[in-house]
């Protein structure tokens, strides 16, 4: 279920990642908008200020100068012809006003002829003379260049001088443009932008979310589909009623994460690729191949076709990355097989097949695993188990027990060993059964510290209450060994509590093997400098057990009940080899203890084999809180 939860929320940041494409689509058209405006409406202004500079030095030469100078009222006839030849020109673009005026020799400014049509101004009438128009007087043709308001209306103004026949200038010509018609043509050029900036927006719109929409249902890396669209064809399968003539597969890579960790990301991303490229290539048309997420590969093909697909990754599956690096698939797999029936839905199918291949990765034998009805519904007990992990914990239904270990010296307990049981819904559940999965998931190392809490939190109690604890060993995960704070959270621990170190030790399984053998020897180290004991749980079970008694200074070696049974069993010289495993140990200087013991007979054995300590359940099995607080209380046992 976890792969489901990651490739919905893959697919909600590719949701995203369109909805911010969007908004920076409609923010850069705005802005373009905006940009757009700005230069094309400073554009239309200035052409027009030079169209009105233009046109008025266009009139001014069409002028003749002495006929101006003798304009003195509008029944002249010169007046008719001056109106009429600046009437031409009235209905330019813009133009809101087209006039000649002229300079006395005390500089006051009237007017000659004014073309407008609606309210012309009277010939002479008085005009206060603006310093944007001197230059005009003085022969030049000139523009004012900014906004002028007066009882007409705000504009802006272009000047031209006219000559006489001596050249020298006897009036000008005046062209004002209306801002105001300036202004309601840029509402329209505002209005069209607005319109053309909101089509190009929705259609980018519309080509954003359509694309985004189709790819969404696609794998960026690989190709492949992604889960939304494998399940999406996958129901379009089950309402036409084709589901039941497919094999569902789902494959991951092994160690996936530590591929990443060593080889790095983009080697990752590629290892990805290939294994798409070679997944894809016995593909038929009507079969689907997806990636669902991280290196999940989920494959739906036909059932005729499903045994040579399933043979070829068989025969083609290396054993690690480095066979990998022959022809053959990219890395090592697991895959969970399923045959599709009548009533399956394509998420039932996925999340059956989710489950098979979690038993390839706990089977750790087969890489191909072919669902049976017994071992799914196992599988999903183990499901429930780590379901309902967190809450257990939170609940307090993990109970610590404590089985004794006993000096067969003088048959006195010496110290115990504190087991874990899960107490759900009024049964005990076996370590055997939710170990390994806390272990695989890597939710022991909280379990461990729950115990050790508990261990401490007990060797406190009765020491309150006056009764003489014995040393208890806690079992601790190599997956702590992954942290760097491992041995001073056991030590901080302790001190917490108030517990001397004397009376713990910290059993570190040898069967599971370590492959950061420099971590556990400088965890085994801070161990002894603190006082707490370190023994190796399981001794003989793995196969670093010599190397280890040699490099890693262990105060005790715990050996294995296999190993105990080998005493008295069929297998020839098994006494012999016990015999001399545990001289070896002393040898070594370490102290040894020998777990699994049930008869007197190997308790006479021992003895005489100078193994001084044994647990087993010759003496007792692992006993509840109240039960070993009587233990200690009365720690002989009856010889």
């Amino acid at each position: 279920m976890r792969g489901n939860s990651m490739k919905k929320r893959k697919i909600v940041v590719r949701n995203k990642a369109a909805i911010y494409v969007l908004i920076g689509a409609l923010v850069m058209f705005v802005c373009l908008g905006v940009v757009t405006y700005h230069k094309v409406s400073q554009l239309m202004i200035d052409h027009s200020k030079q169209s009105a500079m233009a046109l008025a030095g266009s009139i001014s030469g069409e002028l003749d100068g002495d006929m101006l100078a003798g304009i003195r009222s509008s029944s002249d006839r010169d007046w008719q012809i001056v109106y009429d030849q600046l009437g031409k020109y009235r209905h330019y673009s813009y133009v809101k006003y087209l006039y000649t005026m002229r300079k006395d020799d005390q500089g006051n400014v009237s007017f000659i002829v004014d073309a407008d049509t609606d309210d012309p101004v009277a010939v002479g009438e008085p005009y206060e003379l603006l310093q944007d128009m001197v230059p005009a007087f003085e022969g030049e043709v000139c523009c004012d260049n900014s906004v002028s308001s007066d009882q007409w209306g705000s504009y802006y103004s272009a000047y031209a001088p006219v000559f006489d026949k001596d050249g020298k200038v006897v009036g000008i010509v005046g062209v004002d443009i209306s801002i105001e018609d300036i202004n309601s043509y840029l509402k329209i050029l505002l209005r069209n932008l607005a319109y053309i900036v909101s089509t190009a927006a929705l259609i980018t719109m519309f080509i954003i979310l359509v694309f985004s929409t189709e790819m969404s249902g696609w794998d960026m890396l690989t190709g492949l589909m992604n889960y939304e669209m494998v399940v999406k064809n996958g129901n379009r399968l089950k309402k036409s009623g084709q589901l039941t003539e497919y094999t569902a597969i789902l494959m991951n890579i092994k160690g996936f994460k530590y591929i990443n960790k060593q080889f790095g990301y983009d080697f990752g991303n590629e290892l990805l690729k290939d294994m798409a490229d070679f997944l894809k290539t016995g593909i038929k048309r009507k079969e689907l191949i997806s990636r669902t997420g991280n290196d999940n590969f989920f494959v739906l093909v036909q059932n005729e076709n499903a045994p040579a697909y399933i043979s070829r990754i068989e025969e083609a599956n290396p054993v690690s990355m480095e066979s990998a690096r022959m022809d053959g698939l990219p890395a090592p797999v697991r895959c969970g097989v399923y045959r599709i029936g009548e009533e399956d839905t394509i998420e039932q199918v996925m999340g059956i097949c989710t489950v098979v291949m979690n038993a390839a990765r706990n089977q750790k034998k087969e890489n191909v695993v072919f669902y049976n009805k017994e071992m799914y519904e196992t599988l999903l007990e183990e499901g429930n188990l780590l379901g309902a992990y967190k809450e257990a914990i939170k609940n307090g239904e993990f109970k610590v027990y404590y089985q004794p270990k006993v000096d067969i010296e003088n048959y006195t307990l010496c110290g115990a060993e504190a087991l874990v049981r899960w107490q759900r819904e009024g049964k005990l559940i076996s370590p055997a059964q939710f170990i390994p999965l806390l272990e695989d998931e890597g939710l022991v190392t909280e379990l461990d510290f729950y115990v050790f809490e508990t261990v401490c939190n007990d060797i406190r109690l009765w020491k309150n209450q006056g009764i003489k604890p014995v040393p208890i060993s806690t079992n601790f995960s190599k997956l702590h060994l992954t942290n760097p704070s491992f041995a001073s959270k056991i030590v901080k621990t302790a001190d917490r509590w108030h517990v001397e170190h004397e009376y713990l030790a910290v059993e570190m399984t040898e069967s599971s093997g370590y492959t950061d053998q420099e971590a556990l020897t400088e965890f085994v180290e801070k161990m002894n400098e603190s006082g707490i004991s370190v023994h190796m749980d399981d001794f003989g079970t793995g196969y670093s057990s010599l190397s280890m008694l040699g490099d890693v200074k262990m105060d005790m070696i715990k050996i294995d009940k296999s190993f105990v049974d080998r005493i008295f069993g069929r297998k020839a010289n098994g006494a012999k080899l016990v015999e001399n495993v545990i001289r070896m140990i002393h040898d070594l200087g370490r102290e040894v203890i020998c777990e699994g013991v049930e008869t007197k007979e190997q308790v006479e054995f021992l003895k005489k084999t100078d193994c001084r300590k044994i647990q087993g359940y010759f003496f007792d099995k692992p006993l509840e809180h109240d039960e070993f607080t009587q233990r200690l209380e009365n720690p002989s046992y009856e010889k």
